[in-house]
Parts: C-alpha cells; structure tokens; sequence
C-alpha cells in the first residue's frame, strides 16, 4: 500500500512539473511594470526609481501601438501626462518610437534612451516619427550593431507561471557576454526599453531592479535589495533657524552646476554663513 502510495505521489510530481511547458509571452502587455534603479555615483544621497508601464493604445502611420509610460520616484501611474514612447509587438519583434512630444530633459542626465546600436526601420517622415526594432526573438542577437555574432546560450526558467526562453548573447569567440535577454521581460540589465547595455556615465548607473505583473513580482534584479528601502517621498529637513543662506546651487545627475534649477531630478546645494552645507534631492 505504501509503495502504491508513493508510486502515485511520484507521479503526480512528474505530471506537475511537466505542465509547465515553454511557450511565448508576448513582451508588449498590460499590467506588467518595470522598475529600474539609478544612483549617482557621484552624489551617493543621489537614488531613485524609474516605473514604466503600458496603459491603453493608439494608432499612426497606418500601425497600432500600446502606449508607454515612465515616472519617477513612484509606481503611481499618471495617463495624464505624455506617453514616454509607443511599443508594439509583431512576430515576436518588438519595435519602439519615441514621442517627441516627451519631456526628455526631465529624464535622469537629462536624455532619454539611445538606439544608436539598434535597427532603425523607419526613419520617418516630418509627419511620422522614426521607428527602432529593439527585440526579436526569431533571432535574439539580430537588432544589435555591437558583436553578438556568436550562438546565443539558451536557457529555459519560470517566469510569471510560464516557462520562457532566456539568451546570453555571446560575441564572435562565442565567450559570454553581460548582455542577458529573457522573454516576457526583455533585458535583464536595465528596463526593457533600454535594450543595449549602457554602463556607467559621469557617475551616474541604472539596473533593473524588479518586474512585476497584476501586482505579483515577477522577476527581481540586482538592485532590488537597493530599491526596494527607497523612501520615494522628499522629506524637508529642518534646520537651525540662525543659520543665514550664502548660496544655492544646482547640480542635474549628469553633475552640471546652475543657479536656477534644471527641468527634472535636481541636486539642491545650500550653503550656509557658518559654512555648512545640505545637499537635498528636489524635482521640478
């Protein structure tokens, strides 16, 4: 009776763990939000979150998009504001145009994303906007300029309750590379949007800190541990009431001095007439 039991058991085991076969999630969905950590190196106090997720779509050009937003320091989402770029995904290609309408300059350093390295497919018109192929899981390694020639490692992990494809690019001597592609998520670097690796740039780096889907967390990056303890709220600091201002100062995340505040994240430096300083994180 014992042996019968545990013949069953065991097969029941089998049974489930086959039920997760592979098949393909789609990247471009709703209800699924990236959150990417960044931190100024340069200005440690300087961290904070970049939520993007799709809400709602939209048609030009003769295509349908779902549309992408971004915020920041918050998961609250705001379809209020401008679309961050419009997504779209077809035969398992996946391809962005950014809106122009966006106001880059309030993104952390002052730019939006770079798709230099990727397949531009449309470059527009004065009417159209260029359009970049920044994924295609026919063939990973495809959209990219840099040297990812070699066969890609494939590995297949649960992700969400679905079993997907995950790719290591490699270069031309077939070595491994840090440039790591997992279906249903995209780059595992940096938010999906942002598909080539971008490294370190006058001290300030982003990574992907979690992925989650109708509130479950679906994946966890490196710099969760990082994010997750952030307070995204400004916290005033009060201070000693004789202390006099002797200046204020501005520093964007790209560490460029103004005396007025730059349009985004900022790095207000007050300066005092006992020659104290404090350095607060302030958003215009």
């Amino acid at each position: 009776m014992k042996k019968s039991l545990f013949f069953l058991l065991g097969m029941l085991m089998i049974t489930s763990a086959s039920a997760a076969e592979y098949q393909y999630v789609p990247l471009v969905r709703e209800g699924v939000k990236w959150v990417e950590y960044y931190e100024n190196l340069m200005y440690p106090s300087v961290t904070g979150i970049i939520t993007y997720q799709f809400s709602g779509a939209t048609s030009f050009a003769g295509k349908n998009y779902n549309k992408l937003y971004t915020t920041f320091d918050t998961d609250e989402l705001n379809v209020n504001e401008q679309p961050f770029a419009f997504v779209r995904e077809e035969d398992k290609k996946v391809y962005v145009t950014l809106n122009p309408d966006y106001p880059y300059a309030s993104f952390p350093a002052g730019y939006g994303p770079s798709y230099d390295l990727c397949t531009l497919i449309d470059e527009g018109t004065e009417d159209e906007w260029e359009e970049y192929l920044i994924y295609d899981f026919n063939d990973i390694s495809s959209p990219y300029k840099l040297d990812y020639t070699g066969e890609p490692i494939v590995t297949a992990v649960e992700c969400g309750g679905n079993l997907v494809n995950e790719y290591t690019l490699t270069d031309s001597d077939g070595v491994a590379t840090d440039f790591i592609i997992r279906e249903s998520i995209g780059t595992l670097h940096e938010a999906f949007i942002n598909p080539t690796p971008m490294y370190p740039t006058n001290g300030l780096i982003f990574g992907l800190a979690w992925v989650e889907e109708n509130g479950e967390i679906i994946y966890k990056g490196g710099f969760y541990e990082k994010a997750k303890g952030l307070n995204t709220s400004i916290v005033a600091t009060h201070f000693d009431a004789s202390k006099q201002v002797a200046s204020v100062r501005y520093y964007n995340l790209a560490g460029v001095e103004s005396r007025e505040p730059f349009n985004g994240i900022n790095i207000r430096v007050t300066t005092y007439s006992d020659g104290s300083r404090h350095s607060e994180k302030v958003v215009r």
